[in-house]
Parts: C-alpha cells; sequence; structure tokens
C-alpha cells in the first residue's frame, strides 16, 4: 500500500475514496473499506482512504485551549491505521494535516478542490453521517449535489450485525476495557483482527459513563 503525506496539488489516477479518522479501524469500519475495495476493483479504479492527522478532535481541542486531558485518546497510531488498512486490501492511503487551512474550507471548496482537483475522486463512500466542511455545514446530500464528476455511495452503521456478534455498542464509541484501577485496556472491541491490541493509561476521571463491560455474550 502507498502512503501519501499531505495532499498532492494535483490528483494523478482516479480513485475510489472513503474518507474518516477510522481510530480504532472497528468492524463497521473494516465493512466500509471492504466495500470500497470491491467497488474498486468493479469499476477499475485505485482504492484510497483519505485520512487526517492530528485527528479534528486534537486539533479544536489545542484552538480553543482545551487540556488534553479533557479530550479522548486517539485509539490507532497512523501506522497502526497503514497497517489495518493494508491487511484489507487498501492501495493509498492518503494523510492529510488538519490545520486552520484545511478546518476554513467550505464543504463546495472540499468537494470541489480537496476531492475531485487534488485528489481525483470518481466514487466516494461515506457513512450516512458525513459531515465536511467548516463547521461541518457538509453533508451527503451536499456531497450528492457537488457530484458532477464522481457518484456517491452512503452507508448505514453495521450496528445490527455488530450486536449479533455479541458486540456491546458504546454511545461514546470507544472500546475501553477495565483493566484494574485507574487504567483502561483498549481492546479493539469491533474488530476481527484479534492479536492487534494497545494499551492505553486512562484516569479514573477520564472513564466513559456509558460503559459497559463486559460485552454481551453471543
Amino acid at each position: 500500500m502507498r502512503i501519501v503525506r499531505g495532499l498532492p496539488a494535483v490528483a494523478d489516477v482516479p480513485l475510489a475514496l472513503t474518507i474518516g479518522n477510522f481510530d480504532g479501524v472497528h468492524r463497521g469500519h473494516q465493512v466500509m473499506l471492504e466495500r470500497l475495495c470491491e467497488a474498486a476493483e468493479d469499476l477499475r479504479l485505485e482504492s484510497a482512504v483519505l485520512t487526517f492527522d492530528p485527528h479534528p478532535r486534537e486539533y479544536f481541542a489545542r484552538a480553543s485551549n482545551v487540556a488534553s486531558t479533557s479530550t479522548s485518546p486517539r485509539l490507532s497510531t497512523v501506522r497502526a491505521k497503514a497497517e489495518y488498512f493494508a491487511a484489507l486490501g487498501v492501495s493509498r492511503m492518503i494523510v492529510a494535516r488538519f490545520n486552520a487551512e484545511l478546518a476554513a474550507l467550505s464543504p463546495v471548496t472540499f468537494v470541489d478542490d480537496i476531492l475531485v482537483r487534488r485528489l481525483g475522486a470518481r466514487w466516494i463512500l461515506v457513512g450516512d453521517d458525513f459531515r465536511f466542511g467548516r463547521a461541518r455545514a457538509g453533508d451527503i446530500s451536499l456531497l450528492r449535489g457537488q457530484a458532477k464528476t464522481f457518484t456517491v455511495e452512503d452507508m448505514a452503521p453495521v450496528k445490527e450485525e455488530m450486536l449479533a456478534a455479541g458486540y456491546e455498542i458504546l454511545q461514546s464509541g470507544h472500546g475501553y476495557g477495565a483493566a484494574g484501577d485507574g487504567e483502561f485496556v483498549y481492546f479493539d472491541t469491533l474488530a476481527d483482527f484479534g492479536t492487534i491490541f494497545e494499551l492505553i493509561q486512562i484516569p479514573k476521571e477520564r472513564r466513559e459513563p456509558d460503559f459497559v463491560w463486559p460485552p454481551a455474550a453471543s
């Protein structure tokens, strides 16, 4: 898999693209990435993921002078995400620097300049709650409205499949398991990689109030 740091000035190949942070690469993410690779093969496009570093929530926390302890830690490093994407068959990972310039783009400019001109997206897959552009003003309806040279496919959350597999769905979206007093273990809640785990030290006061452990029995 090719890793591209930063946004290119102009597209080099047409892409089947999905967009997101993919923090943790849980089962719902995996379903999206499998669909991405399937569509890329059918359409003879290169499969690609556009992700961001730092995570947008980290950027906005710093911009607002919010203490780092008040934001949830990221679940996957850029390197870990690259390994997950490669294992799932993705051809290209584009890591865009999330900064003031990117955050200030209007939704239309994000589509026309970033997705079309600089990335060459011809087919785009997003979740049905996808938001983008300045103040998160863009949604899937706007994306479809701008789709002059690409097609859009949306995917609903895979909650039913995950519940059927015996996973606990957490409102926070993070997978933490109690490991002892004053720490949690991230256990890749909705993933099927099995042996991939990351240890995260989290003070008691930062534990998620809606956390339930152990996960529901299958």
